[in-house]
């Protein structure tokens, strides 16, 4: 025991003639954290946060809608498939739509066989920003085209976003887009 206290005694001179550790400098600490804070909380950083959350739930939403909602039964081979009037889409509009309906068949005909991703999803990004401009013009003030094109483009959307194809290929027979497809870019010349 004697020798404990001795051992004890020794350690508390050694500790002493040790340099003391410096001072913790806790105010420019506190004020650091301060200022950090204030950055975090700034008018700008609540915005950013608030917009983050708010395109977040946006796209939940429009997920669980999609989810939810269903997909539109399948349209029986004999139902007529509606064509768009000539006379309601301007010529240069009408050519353009045709065109792109004449592109995107065999794009859709691939996804519908769950062709190759990678050739896959570079022509559903060009097709999807084509079918967003004809959506926007006056290519969609007809209800046939512009039914088709929203169809058109939630296919797209699906194939571009995380190579969904098989998503892609469900909405492709579930709600008609390919036999639509050809009966409009095939019904006009």
């Amino acid at each position: 025991m004697d020798r404990d206290r001795a051992d004890d005694a020794r350690l508390g001179e050694l500790l002493r003639a040790h340099d003391p550790p410096p001072p913790v400098p806790a105010g420019e600490m506190w004020d650091a954290i301060a200022l950090d804070l204030r950055r975090r909380t700034s008018p700008r950083a609540r915005w950013a946060r608030r917009a983050a959350l708010l395109a977040a739930s946006l796209v939940l939403g429009v997920i669980v809608g999609e989810q939810t909602a269903g997909i539109a039964p399948r349209r029986d081979a004999a139902a007529p498939i509606p064509r768009p009037a000539s006379a309601s889409i301007p010529r240069a509009y009408r050519l353009a739509l045709d065109g792109h309906l004449a592109e995107a068949q065999p794009v859709l005909a691939q996804i519908e066989r769950g062709g190759p991703a990678g050739t896959v999803d570079e022509s559903a990004r060009r097709l999807l920003v084509t079918t967003r401009v004809l959506l926007a013009s006056p290519a969609a003030d007809d209800a046939a085209a512009a039914a088709l094109l929203r169809d058109l483009e939630l296919v797209l959307s699906q194939t571009v976003a995380d190579g969904g194809t098989v998503l892609a290929a469900d909405a492709i027979h579930a709600r008609g887009v390919l036999p639509r497809l050809r009966a409009m870019a095939g019904g006009r010349a």
